[in-house]
């Protein structure tokens, strides 16, 4: 029988090469490697905010996998579908605004054959990104395992996550039309969501695309907060006031934290609150796990938190 998780996290996980000061990589002196890929960094994001995690990936059979299959295990993640094949490590060469350099190997390895019908049907989330459906092995496995899912009663969410440097915005937006009628949530950031409605304001943007296909819409805001949107009624959710570092895998350390505060039983509105508060606290470190709080570290601070009103960050609820 295949170990029971909360969440299934699928696609890549790779190595971040993060920069060691504010500087552009043509001058950059020196990198932090860091465990990375947003599949990757949810799985830990939501093991450690109390929800058991596993991970569906491949990796180089080289120390880079090693190191992040062995950061997996030490976080408690189920690794016995990240498989290991004669490609390298997937890289992915960070600067501070973030910006991303991809050195794709491994993770475009992920296949259909990498999917057991048995592991997904005993998970309860199903949550994936839109960076690996750039390349087209796993888009295909991302596929079944979304199918899969849905035969399976299995909530799923869609991280947008578009990378540039992977593909262009229309080719993203072909793909991402084929998996829609799938999936439960999406999460996007504003510019995402303008991409896939073609709308400038955030609230009309969420209502468009919770027509086709996902029950509920979030949108980040980036340092203004987060936008929800449930049955077309919109919710603005303020950032909380902290001073920023890094926000390498605030957006991930955000779906990490709406989505296991969902699975514990909050409203939307209580778990847009939540994922607010856990991807404040990831800017507050550099990288990305490194800064990923605990259940007990978000109960702490936000007993202490303040949140900017809609007046301090410009946005005017509809």
């Amino acid at each position: 029988m295949p170990p029971s998780v909360d969440f299934l996290a699928i696609g890549d996980i790779l190595i971040d090469m993060v920069v060691d000061e504010a500087s552009g990589l043509d001058r950059v002196s020196g990198f932090k490697k860091c465990f990375g890929g947003a599949p990757g960094n949810f799985a830990v994001g939501v093991q450690r905010l109390g929800c058991k995690a596993g991970v569906i990936a491949k990796v180089g059979a080289d120390p880079f996998g090693q190191f992040l299959k062995h950061t997996l295990e030490r976080e408690g993640v189920d690794v016995s579908q990240v498989t290991m094949c004669k490609e390298r490590t997937s890289l992915a060469f960070v600067t501070a605004e973030p910006d991303y350099l991809f050195y794709r190997g491994a993770d475009v390895e992920l296949n259909e054959k990498d999917i057991s019908e048995p592991y997904i049907a005993n998970a309860r989330f199903l949550h994936f990104s839109g960076f690996t459906l750039s390349a087209k092995k796993p888009m295909r496995a991302v596929y079944r395992a979304v199918r899969i899912a849905r035969k399976h009663g299995l909530t799923v969410s869609f991280a947008v996550n578009y990378r540039s440097d992977a593909w262009t915005k229309l080719e993203a937006l072909k793909v991402y039309e084929k998996f829609l009628p799938y999936v439960d949530f999406i999460l996007a950031s504003d510019e995402e969501a303008q991409m896939l409605s073609g709308q400038d304001d955030p609230a009309m943007a969420a209502r468009l695309i919770t027509r086709r296909g996902p029950k509920k819409a979030v949108v980040t805001l980036g340092s203004k907060g987060a936008l929800l949107c449930e049955e077309q009624r919109t919710t603005f959710i303020p950032a909380f006031e902290v001073e920023p570092k890094d926000a390498t895998g605030a957006g991930d350390g955000f779906a990490a934290g709406l989505m296991s505060s969902l699975a514990r039983g909050s409203s939307l509105v209580e778990a847009g609150r939540f994922a607010c508060a856990v991807g404040a606290l990831v800017t507050t470190r550099r990288g990305a796990i490194t800064a990923f709080p605990t259940l007990e570290g978000v109960k702490t601070f936000l007993l202490h938190a303040r949140q900017k009103d809609n007046s301090e960050v410009g946005f005017d609820q509809e």
